[in-house]
C-alpha cells in the first residue's frame, strides 16, 4: 500500500517537472523568436532607410537585449543618420 502511494507520488512529480519544463522550454523559445524578430526587423528597417549597414553595428544588433532594440527601433523613426539611432 505504502509502496504504491509512493510510486504514485513519484509518477506525479515525473509529470509537474515534465511540464513545468515544457512550460519553460515554450518561454524561451517565444523570447529567442520575439528577439530576433526584434533584430531582424531593425535591421531590415535601418537598411531600407539608410542603406547598407556595417558588421560592426550588426554584431550589436545582434547582441543587444530586447528593451534595447525597441528603444532603437524608437529611434530610428525620428534619426537623420544611422548614427542618430546608436547614439547614447
Amino acid at each position: 500500500m505504502l509502496a504504491e502511494r509512493i510510486d504514485t507520488w513519484n509518477q506525479q512529480l515525473r509529470e509537474q517537472s515534465l511540464h513545468e519544463g515544457q512550460r519553460q522550454g515554450l518561454e524561451q523559445g517565444l523570447e529567442k523568436g520575439l528577439q530576433q524578430g526584434l533584430q531582424q526587423g531593425l535591421l531590415r528597417g535601418l537598411k531600407a532607410r539608410f542603406g547598407t549597414i556595417d558588421a560592426v553595428t550588426q554584431k550589436r544588433i545582434a547582441a543587444a537585449d530586447g528593451d534595447l532594440l525597441l528603444h532603437w527601433f524608437d529611434r530610428s523613426a525620428r534619426a537623420e543618420s544611422l548614427a542618430d539611432v546608436f547614439r547614447d
